[in-house]
């Protein structure tokens, strides 16, 4: 079992790794940003529990497990049918109402009070001499057909009821039904394997191959939602073909001829505003015409300025600082990222070269 233990380990490294990932890269909208928290959190202490041999994890499994499954259906709701967050609400009190009552039953009914006994005492215990009534796996079953109910919803939601043919969509969709195949297959095989019982490897399997693909998942979650301004509900507003009126000559004035990408300040925010359009709007003419985000548009040009200026004897004596804000970034250090990934190498290597 200590192959085992260290995979829960490397699970719950990883764990924080995303959380980390979300905390740094994910802006908006908070509400999703935080239901994707919280699932990552519930993957991160549940490989600690699942690794631990203790009646706690009786006790903490289940509230685990139903605060990942609720935080599943409230990022669903949020990108395609916020109009069904009452079923959700109705489910998490259902949930809730019933983890109340499987502590009761652990503590009182069976006669363990796990708080007051000694760490070797609980060890002992190992999940032994555990009875469940009827209802006690009625209700279980009827939290897992509900779940099961609602994740098909979505799927069928998104692959049959939504008509939209855009990048945007396209991405959220590969990546949305495959997060819903992992899950239902998590609930599917989870039926098979008891959970009132001592874990078998093929438990354990089961929890670390779901559990590590919802966190890859999760990391390698579409960049885009990361920092879109948008009201994200693809069912009912998210649609690139929406009717934005926006110049191509317009835009290319004033972001290529203008050089609005050498401005310091530069943002959508601020461009739309210059330009007098929606910056909503503007996020989706960029994304479609360019392929990127407004960020990465900003940085390739920045970086194919500094190429043309280094090349000018105008600038033979600025250093690589003084270059770098020249183009736009606030110093040599926020360039280097930048003109790796849309140029390679370091640029004072092609001013050595020129020089």
């Amino acid at each position: 079992m200590s192959l085992i233990t260290n995979l829960y380990f490397s699970l719950t490294v990883f764990s924080i790794i995303v959380m980390a990932d979300l905390l740094i890269k994910f802006k908006r909208p908070l509400l999703l940003k935080f239901y994707f928290f919280a699932l990552v959190l519930s993957v991160g202490l549940l490989s600690i529990f699942y690794s631990s041999d203790s009646v706690l994890v009786l006790l903490f499994q289940m509230f685990l497990k139903s605060l990942l499954s609720i935080s599943l259906l409230y990022i669903f709701s949020t990108l395609y049918i916020t109009g069904l967050k009452w079923l959700i609400h109705i489910y998490s009190v259902f949930i809730i109402s019933f983890i109340l009552l499987l502590f009761y039953h652990i503590i009182h009914i069976n006669g363990y009070n796990v708080f007051n006994l000694s760490f070797d005492e609980i060890r002992d215990l190992n999940y032994k001499g555990f009875t469940y009534p009827v209802h006690i796996f009625i209700s279980r079953m009827l939290l897992h057909i509900s779940f099961f109910s609602i994740m098909l919803y979505f799927w069928y939601f998104i692959n049959y009821r939504i008509k939209q043919k855009n990048i945007y969509f396209d991405k959220i969709k590969i990546w949305s039904s495959v997060t819903i195949a992992i899950v239902i297959l998590s609930l599917i095989l989870n039926t098979y394997v008891p959970i009132y019982k001592e874990k078998t490897i093929l438990a354990h399997i089961i929890s670390l191959f779901i559990n590590f693909n919802l966190l890859l998942l999760v990391f390698y979650r579409p960049e885009f939602l990361n920092r879109s301004a948008l009201k994200i509900a693809f069912g009912e507003k998210f649609n690139q073909e929406s009717n934005y009126d926006i110049n191509t000559d317009d835009f290319i004035k004033e972001f290529f001829t203008n050089l609005y990408f050498t401005d310091s300040s530069a943002s959508i925010e601020n461009l739309a505003k210059k330009m007098d359009i929606n910056s909503n709007d503007l996020y989706r003419f960029v994304y479609n015409k360019y392929s990127m985000s407004f960020n990465d548009l900003v940085n390739k040009n920045r970086v194919a300025y500094f190429l043309d200026i280094v090349h000018n004897e105008q600038y033979k004596n600025y250093t690589i600082d003084a270059l770098a804000k020249e183009v736009g970034f606030s110093s040599r250090q926020h360039l280097y990222k930048p003109f790796k990934k849309f140029h390679g190498g370091n640029p004072s290597d092609i001013i050595d070269a020129i020089n």
